[in-house]
Parts: structure tokens; sequence; C-alpha cells
């Protein structure tokens, strides 16, 4: 009897340690998959960048839908960087999951060129028709995913 309870125990065990092993390695490869996708992004930048790009009547506004104070701002700070005059940075009460950005603009390469300088994917940028109140105008939207973005990629 007490050497089926052993068996038992020891069993057990090594089951459990095959469960954690199981999870650690799938972990592991979830976050490998993601920095993936990451690098994949990063090399989108490199190449866009090093086309000159003039931003000269380009409107940029960085609104804060994320709720975590000061976003728009470091945003301001790193576009600022690239020859961008022209931002605005706002809050929104309205929170978003999802980052995306709105462009009031003709010159899709401007908005394109910005969105991948942040990182964000080019099926999340939506072209809206041009009023003549908004001159060339990107809006950017920070959503609770901005850990995605640059600069707050860490």
């Amino acid at each position: 009897m007490h050497s089926n309870l052993k068996n038992i125990f020891v069993k057990t065990i090594i089951f459990f340690a095959i469960i954690i092993f199981v999870a650690f390695v799938l972990s592991f490869f979830l976050k490998y998959d993601l920095n993936r996708k990451i690098f994949k992004t990063n090399e989108v930048v490199e190449t866009v960048a090093s086309k000159p790009i003039d931003f000269s009547d380009l409107q940029v506004k960085i609104i804060n839908r994320a709720g975590v104070p000061r976003l728009a701002r470091e945003m301001k700070v790193f576009l600022l960087n690239f020859d961008l005059k022209e931002i605005e940075v706002g809050t929104d009460t309205n929170l978003i999951d999802e980052s995306f950005v709105n462009a009031y603009s003709k010159d899709s390469q401007s908005v394109k060129y910005i969105a991948d300088l942040v990182c964000l994917d080019k099926e999340k940028i939506y072209f809206l028709s041009n009023d003549s109140n908004f001159k060339n105008l990107c809006v950017i939207n920070i959503g609770k995913d901005y850990r995605f973005l640059k600069p707050f990629r860490k």
C-alpha cells in the first residue's frame, strides 16, 4: 500500500513537471513569434525611411486614447526627430483598444511613412475625404496597444 501511494505521488510529480515544461516551451515560442513580427516591422521602417519626403504642408495630430498620461507628448518628441514640424497633441476620454491613423490627405506616401515610423500596420490607416478645413491632416490615435508602437516599445 505504501509503495502504491509512493508510485502515484512520483507519477503525479512527473506529470506536472511535463505540463510545466510544455507551458514554458509554448510561451517561449509565442514570445519569439511576437518578436519576429516586431523585427519585420523595423525592417519596413528602415527601407521607407531612406526615401526623402516633404512634410512642409502636413499637419500631424496625436490623440492619446489609451488612458495613460503623457503618451501623446512622448510620441511627439519621437516624431520631431523626423522633420515633422506641425504636431499637436491631445487627449480623448473615449478609450480605444487598438491604435489607428485617420488621414485627411491626398498624399498617401507621407501618411504611410508616419505609420511605418511608429510601427503601425498599413491596415490601420483610414483615408477619409479631404475636407477644405483639414489640409493634409494625419491624426494618430494611440490606443491601449501602445506598447507595440514606437517609441513605447522596449
